[in-house]
């Protein structure tokens, strides 16, 4: 009976001590340079600096999936916009779906740039077609570092 509560008050020691007496863990970020101004951040302020950070992570763009054109040989609506959070210029390219041909192609759009409207490369039929468009990004020197792609829809009137 006696070692039974020796053992019951060893494990509540322990229990205490792993609970209490451990030192708290320091929370180390990976930023650049002296990082010691986050200390002094409300939460707002720390939720606000790193959504920051993670967004230069992103690459967002404005793209209207539905490109629409009077006539085949007349401007129309393309809508491509590179906000000015991104780093990186882009470049669209049209094709329509199942063909190697390009339709449209935006040339590059630095950030803080919009394309409104846009000519198409070569003569279409009136009609609707389904289209698939390649968004590349550039860095400074005008080097591809990443690639996506958009489906849409291309709508020829007359």
């Amino acid at each position: 009976m006696i070692a039974f509560f020796i053992v019951l008050l060893g494990s509540a020691a322990g229990g205490f001590w792993y609970f209490n007496a451990r030192s708290v863990p320091e929370v180390v970020m990976n930023l650049e340079g002296d990082a010691s101004f986050v200390k002094d951040m409300s939460e707002e302020e720390l939720m606000r600096f790193m959504q920051d950070k993670a967004d230069k992570d992103y690459v967002r763009l404005k793209i209207d999936t539905n490109m629409r054109f009077d006539s085949a040989e007349d401007p129309g609506s393309v809508n491509i916009q590179n906000p000015p959070s991104n780093e990186y210029a882009i470049e669209v390219t049209t094709y329509i779906e199942g063909e190697d041909k390009q339709i449209y192609s935006s040339g590059v759009i630095e950030p803080k740039q919009y394309v409104s409207e846009g000519k198409l490369l070569r003569k279409i039929a009136a009609g609707t077609y389904k289209t698939l468009s390649t968004v590349e990004f550039l860095d400074a020197e005008k080097n591809v570092v990443g690639t996506s792609s958009v489906v849409g829809e291309l709508t020829v009137a007359s």
